[in-house]
């Protein structure tokens, strides 16, 4: 598995992370989301809210990974689309695995 999906999957067990456009674009709000990971196959108006808010407050995102690997990562079989990070050392280790 890729290391980003593993780091992911940590931060998933050390709660560091917001599930869902909803927690996510609170999470942004507040300034308490590092990163967001988006399904590469998401297109919506809701995309287009949190990535203009990313870019807003200059917070990275990773568009590499399907649905179901973000899901099979985070141990979920729910469809979930978009996933923050809360945490800045999860977020500075994701960002720098390549």
């Amino acid at each position: 598995m890729n290391r980003k999906l593993n780091l992911l999957g940590l931060a998933y067990k050390a709660k560091k992370i917001s599930i869902g456009s909803d927690l996510t674009i609170d999470a942004i709000k507040k300034n308490n989301c590092f990163l967001v990971f988006f399904d590469k196959d998401y297109s919506s108006s809701t995309e287009k809210q949190i990535k203009k808010l990313c870019d807003f407050n200059k917070i990275p995102y990773v568009l590499e990974f399907t649905k179901e690997e973000l899901c099979h990562a985070i141990g979920s079989k729910a469809n979930i689309r978009v996933i923050g990070i809360t945490d800045k050392g999860f977020s500075d280790s994701i960002t720098k695995s390549a």
